[in-house]
Parts: C-alpha cells; structure tokens; sequence
C-alpha cells in the first residue's frame, strides 16, 4: 500500500450494526428502508445509541431513514462507519471477518479498513512523517548542490553518494532533505565514507535555512572512514527539519559516503522493566508463587493484575498485601488492571472512579513494600454498540472519565492502553496527555518495521506532553479471519455500498455513513458503490508471536535499546507471554497486512 493511506477501526462495531428485519408483509420486490431509529432508554437511565435497520414498509414512529431500491430479503447486512473510515472516499474497502464466520456463511460487516487515494488521503498540507531509523537514507533524500561558484558535482548511484568539489573561495557543498519530521529522541547520524579532504556536516530546520544558518555536526575527515556525529539534543526545531548540509573544503576534494544513517542513541540509565497480564485474580490470589515463577521465567518485572474491589474498598486487602510482599521481594511490581468499554459511558463513570479510589485508599494503609503502582485502564470504547453512529459523544465520555479519574486517584499513577491507531486522535490524545502517567501502546504487528513505525508518534507525543509510553506486542492466539476485498465499482453492479445519510434523514446531529451489503450485485442505490474482488485468509502471524517465541526474544532486547533513546520509554510489555509455542517448523514469513490495519 505504498501510495495510499490505510486506516482502519480495529473492532466489528456491535449488534446495532447487523441487520434488522421485521416482520412484515411486503411484496417480494417491495423497496427497503434504511432506517435510523431512536433506541430506548438503557435501565440504568443512560441513552442507548440509535439502532441501523433495514425494513419494509413505512416509516415507523421515532425512525428515519432513506429508500433503497432493493427488496430487504436482497441485503445481507449493514452497518454504520465511523468518520475516520471515510468510507465514501474509499478507491477500496476491506472488511475483516473470523475464519470460523466465513465458513458457516454467516452474512456480516466485521471490521473495516480503507484504502484512500493519494488525492483523498487528507484535504491539509501532508503532515511530515518521521525519518526511518537505521537504513541508508542515500536513496530517499533529495539532493541538492549549492554555491555560487558552481564548483560542486554530486550524485547518488547504486545507495553510495559521491559529491567532487573543485577549489574555491565560497561556500559549496550539498543539501540533502526529504518530507520527514526528526524523531523526538537521542539520535545519531552515522556515516561510512571515504574522503581526500575535510568536509562538515550540519543540519537546518525551517527558521536557520531561512536565516542561511545551520547547527554545526562535525567532520568527515581524510583520516577515518567511519563517523557517529550526535544531532544537538536542543536548540532546533525536529518537525520542521530542512536538510543535512555537507560542505566542501576550498580546495578540490572527493567525498564518498556509502551508508549515511540516522540511528537512536541508547540510554545508559537500566533497561526498563518487561511487562504483563494476569487477567484472572484467582491465579494470583489461589496460586501467587506460581504466577511469579511464571514472570520471572518470562523475563517479566511488572504485571498488570486484576483486583476485585467493592465499591470504593478492595475485596481481599490482605491476600493482596501478602501477594504484593511476595512479589516486591522478587523485584517485581503490580499494577491493578481495570478494562471495559462500558465504562467510558457517563453512567458508568462513577464506579469506575471508585476503583481508583478503593487502590488508592488500600496503598495508604499499607507499607511501601505493599503497595500497588498504579491503576491500568485497558477501556476500549470503541467496542460499544452503535459507537460509529455516536463516535464524538463516545469519545467525549471517554474524555470526560479520564479527568474523573485523575481527580479520584489523588496523585496514583494511571495507565490507560490505547490502539496505535489513536496516533491521530487529538481529542483523545489531549485527554490522556492531561490524566496518563503512562499510556501503553498496542502496538500488535510482528513485523519490526511495522512495530517501529507505530512506537514512534506515540513515543515522540510522550516526549512532548511528559507521559512515559510503554509500547506492547502480542504473543496470545488469533484466531484466523478472512480479509473480503471491495473495489470502486464506478458506475456497475456492485455488492456494497457506502451510503451517507444527513442530519434531515436520520435525527442526528452531523451527517453519518452506513455500509450496506447486498446478496448480488446491484446498481442505482444512492451512494457509492464497491464490488466483490476476492479474499485472503490472515492467519494472525502478522499480529502475533505466538508461534515466533525465538523471534521475539532476539527482538526485545533491541527494542528496548533502541527506544530508550526517548526518554518518555517506558518500557516493553508482552500480552499473554505463555501462550507462545515452540515452532515445530520453520516460521513461515509473516504475511504483513497494510500499515494501517488493525
């Protein structure tokens, strides 16, 4: 997907996006109804998000919708989209289903991504994305010579750079630049060279090439063919980066540079303790030396474990003091985890803060040794029923139980686990930089480019805001699913269809799409309409370690390595480290999805 935007909701957003039919009488070839109706009261007085339907008939009371031409018995499912699926700008939609529904034939939208053409992916100036990290930048930068002497000849051929400088009295050399934004960590850039003469090297953002001016790196010098200069840890601005400049002696000189890399400059301070779950509190509290065993093994000195509380008090205090003792003297902290996505929903809010109170209360009754990090949230809203015919007001309720939870916990650090696609979601970034000591990232690719790529706006965002990020890989079973690709079908039949409904047609306050899936192909709906191209099955490899316990060893250590050059690392966790398997085979190569999927 090298010239499109991927972006993906990474849930099958509930059972107010199957289809509803209803029980009426209607010719076979009666047209449907698609429908937005307001939904009840929920018991606890909290509004129910609106129900999608497609019926026959007229429009009952309290519904509003939009004719279709196409018998209900012809329409497999539907389902709204969020606005960041951006369905209608779509060249490609892929819909994600489980392996296990595909072969029992059930019809469903599971989870989307879309695939946006490069004049659609954003109505903004591109944002610069971050400069790749340990690869030969020479093929990927733009070159330029400079000088009013005109005494420099330079070009790149085959990776290696060579720039020819004649004698002279002004300034001559190179810029190299590209659309990128410099990481926000300890960086270096590194650089294997032959040279007959000395050349400096410096870099200028935006604000120092409009002054002519440039931060000064060092030297490639005749006598070396190797050089690590550091890059200035303040004093320019990262985002706007302009170019590495390499200026010539004044006499004729030859520089020949076939690697010039940017790589992170590690910390010297101790490696950030691993990281994971222990979801079932009767492990813990029925078995505690076990579970420790289990996360030394692992190479684990922090778990996230369940705590059952009672309003705002813990349930088993002493269990949990004498397990938090127990696991202090093996070095390892605990953390309570807390995770439902009710619990972003306003009636929910106020006893999801008293979780927070009752581990807050608990740790001032007992010593230092006993007591508990923080709290984890792992809420993922975006699971609720109906969240994409609701996603602002879901978003603001997450938002909202976040600062609720900062004010509860009373100085207690809090974690809050977020998808690496929230890169992008101000509101929601806003709200976590205000309440997150920490946020972890579920960053679930096993692809190391892929893993690298997602750490890094969340790491830089960490830097910015002084939240520590903890970047989290997957090691647990997936089960397969089956990707359904759909292509712009541009006028002709098509089997689904991306349909905008506006504010008069539905009751709600903003426009919304719905995606609406027919049996067989069809023309005239009004929206736009996609057709069946074919399917892949995804065995989860791309996702998980399971089956590459190996792999992932070799990989952690230099993860962390390299990430702790930000300083806002906070370490590497592993979600179900004990479900890895010895592979019994050669591990085939993971079948890498888009960069943006899931």
């Amino acid at each position: 997907m090298d010239d499109a935007h991927a972006c993906r909701l990474a849930a099958a957003i509930g059972a107010a996006a199957l289809l509803a039919t209803a029980p009426v009488m209607a010719a076979p070839d009666a047209p449907s109804w698609l429908q937005v109706c307001a939904a009840d009261t929920r018991g606890n007085g909290a509004p129910a998000p609106p129900v999608l339907r497609v019926r026959a008939g007229p429009l009952p009371d309290g519904c509003r919708g939009i004719a279709l031409p196409v018998a209900p018995g012809q329409i497999a499912a539907v389902r709204p989209a969020t606005p960041s699926d951006r369905v209608t700008d779509a060249r490609t939609i892929l819909i994600y289903r489980p392996e296990r529904a595909d072969q029992a034939g059930t019809p469903a939208l599971g989870a989307v991504e879309t695939v946006l053409p490069p004049a659609a992916a954003t109505h903004a100036p591109a944002a610069r994305t971050a400069a790749p990290l340990h690869v030969n930048l020479l093929d990927r930068l733009q070159l330029r010579p400079y000088g009013v002497e005109e005494r420099v000849h330079a070009q790149v051929a085959d990776g290696r750079l060579t720039v020819q400088c004649r004698g002279g009295g002004k300034p001559a050399g190179v810029l190299l630049s590209a659309p990128w934004a410099m990481p926000r960590a300890a960086l270096v850039l590194a650089a294997q060279y032959q040279a007959d003469g000395v050349f400096s090297v410096a870099l200028a953002d935006d604000a120092a090439s409009a002054d002519e001016r440039a931060l000064d790196l060092g030297r490639l010098g005749s006598g070396a063919t190797h050089a690590v200069l550091p890059l200035p840890a303040s004093g320019w601005d990262r985002a706007g980066w302009r170019h590495i400049a390499l200026t010539c002696p004044g006499h004729a000189a030859t520089l020949a540079i076939g690697s010039l890399q940017l790589q992170p400059q590690p910390s010297t301070g101790p490696v950030r303790a691993r990281a994971t779950w222990v979801w079932r509190a009767k492990d813990w509290i029925g078995a505690p030396a076990a579970v420790l065993a289990q996360a030394r093994r692992h190479g684990m000195r922090s778990l996230f474990i369940t705590v059952p509380t009672q309003g705002a008090a813990i349930s088993h205090p002493a269990r949990l003091a004498a397990f938090a003792r127990q696991a202090s003297r093996a070095g390892i902290a605990l953390w309570a985890v807390e995770g439902d996505p009710h619990m972003a929903l306003p009636a929910h809010h106020a006893a999801t803060a008293d979780r927070v109170r009752a581990v807050a209360a608990y740790n001032r009754g007992v010593e230092p040794a006993a007591r508990l990090q923080g709290v984890q949230f792992d809420i993922e809203h975006y699971l609720i029923d109906g969240y994409g015919m609701a996603s602002e007001r879901h978003d603001l309720g997450y938002a909202q139980l976040l600062a609720g939870l900062k004010a509860a916990a009373g100085g207690l650090p809090l974690d809050f686990v977020v998808p690496f696609w929230w890169h992008a979601k101000d509101t929601l970034l806003a709200a976590l930089a205000q309440a997150a000591s920490i946020v972890t990232v579920m960053d679930y690719r096993t692809d190391e480019e892929q893993i690298r790529d997602f750490a890094t706006p969340f790491l830089d965002w960490g830097v910015t805001h002084g939240v520590g990020v903890r970047i989290a890989l997957e090691s647990g079973a997936i089960a397969p699913e089956r990707q359904h690709r759909y292509v712009r079908a541009n006028g002709a039949p098509a089997e689904l269809w991306a349909i905008t409904l506006s504010p008069e047609q539905t009751g709600l306050t903003a426009p919304f799409d719905a995606l609406v899936l027919l049996k067989q192909p069809q023309a005239g709906l009004p929206g736009t309409g996609f057709r069946y191209s074919g399917n892949r099955l995804l065995d989860g490899s791309a996702t998980t370690f399971q089956r590459q316990p190996a792999r992932l060893q070799v990989l952690l250590p230099q993860l962390e390595r390299d990430f702790s050059a930000w300083s806002s690392f906070a370490g590497m966790a592993v979600h179900e480290p004990g479900d890895a398997l010895p592979a019994t085979e050669p591990a085939a190569t993971p079948d890498r999805p888009p960069s943006g999927a899931r």
